[in-house]
């Protein structure tokens, strides 16, 4: 038909490559990855008919092999080989309503072997005075408090992480404000298999419940032939998945003055959900992370203002992180505040010693940490503890 006929003039953008990594050091991991990338325009300039100026299908392949060598069996044991490896994928779709307006979705997959620190990460002694008070309400006698000693380290029996990611979105420029432009995307990302401490999922530090957790995770603690703990073994291990959910906004708008050209803008992150699952086949239950110190925060803000004129420009970025909740259980105060910083930067291009000379402030004025409840009185995960920070740079192309 016509339409097929125009189809092929439009061209099927085709890409592929592979990579190799060789980590020399003992352990030793290779990895290899081959992927392959097709973009095929199904509307275009050439066919292109009302709503619909554009359609584009994006598939991509990807193969990835971890291969690790090291003592998988035990450190008194000779090196043995593990290979990790999987094919994931990407589907995407880009739609071009009008010249001014693009929608977008995207499916993909990811995937990560276990690093070589949390396989073979030492395993720390059994030091006799780390001890910690614990009931074991399977002890061969009854609930028996107990002091058990602590093992932490790698684990050599780990599984990959992997994650499903979805997203959906729009560009927008529209003709009537030239200079405009507006993007949103909402993100999905569902995590399983996530690698971390068993303790993360007790962090009001209830040994007791992960005591309790062995009933179905046995590899948290360690028995004598009689029943009774010996240790607790808290070394790294699969612990259970995650679910998150954001909404990206990235609105700018460009314009001309005779004073030089201004492009004022703001990036804002609304995270939406930020859900721990408890580990499948137990009963621990699914925690809500936002705004909490083990989550982000609602909303991260950065409003932004660049100028230029000549061999002049400028910037000036105001960064804001809401306010969270301190989850610690010996916190007197939970709340945290939010948080805002000031940035300015000032450059001068000399054209003739291809250099540009910057003179700028990190935390212009200096803000106050919001206060929190710990030792230190202080979040330092989400502050700069340099506080205020002025610079002079010079940078020389050559």
């Amino acid at each position: 038909s016509s339409d097929l006929g125009e189809l092929r003039q439009d061209s099927i953008d085709f890409g592929m490559g592979s990579e190799d990594l060789i980590i020399t050091d003992t352990p030793e991991s290779k990895n290899t990855a081959v992927f392959a990338e097709f973009s095929v325009p199904i509307f275009g300039k050439n066919n292109a008919v009302p709503f619909v100026e554009g359609l584009t299908l994006v598939v991509a392949l990807r193969y990835d092999d971890y291969s690790i060598e090291g003592p998988f069996d035990g450190i008194d044991q000779p090196d043995t080989k593990r290979s990790f490896d999987a094919f994931t994928n990407r589907l995407g779709v880009s739609w071009n309503v009008t010249e001014s307006l693009k929608f977008r979705a995207s499916r993909g997959e990811t995937f990560q072997a276990p690093i070589l620190q949390n396989l073979f990460e030492p395993v720390s002694p059994l030091d006799p005075f780390f001890v910690q008070p614990v009931l074991d309400p399977f002890a061969p006698g009854g609930e028996t408090l107990i002091f058990a000693p602590i093992r932490l380290g790698g684990n050599p029996n780990l599984q990959p992480q992997e994650a499903t990611n979805y997203t959906v979105g729009f560009d927008y420029t529209p003709e009537a404000v030239s200079g405009l432009s507006v993007s949103v995307t909402w993100t999905r990302i569902n995590f399983t298999n996530i690698v971390g401490n068993p303790q993360d999922l007790f962090p009001d530090g209830d040994f007791t419940g992960l005591v309790a957790l062995s009933e179905f995770v046995p590899d948290i603690v360690v028995r004598d032939a009689n029943g009774n703990i010996t240790e607790l073994a808290l070394t790294q291990q699969n612990l259970s998945g995650l679910k998150t959910e954001a909404l990206d906004f990235d609105i700018r708008y460009e314009f001309e003055t005779s004073f030089g050209r201004f492009r004022p803008g703001i990036l804002a992150t609304r995270t939406l959900k930020y859900e721990q699952e408890g580990i499948q086949g137990t009963p621990l239950p699914t925690v809500d992370l936002l705004s909490t110190d083990r989550g982000p925060v609602k909303w991260n803000l950065n409003g932004f203002v660049d100028w230029s004129s000549g061999n002049w420009s400028a910037n000036t970025t105001v960064q804001y992180t809401g306010g969270y909740t301190n989850t610690d259980p010996f916190a007197v105060r939970t709340d945290v505040d939010s948080y805002t910083t000031v940035d300015l930067q000032v450059n001068y291009n000399i054209d003739k010693w291809d250099t540009r000379v910057s003179v700028g402030a990190e935390n212009v004025f200096d803000a106050d940490f919001p206060f929190f409840d710990n030792a230190r009185g202080v979040d330092s995960s989400r502050v700069d503890l340099r506080r205020r920070v002025v610079f002079i740079e010079a940078t020389k192309e050559f």
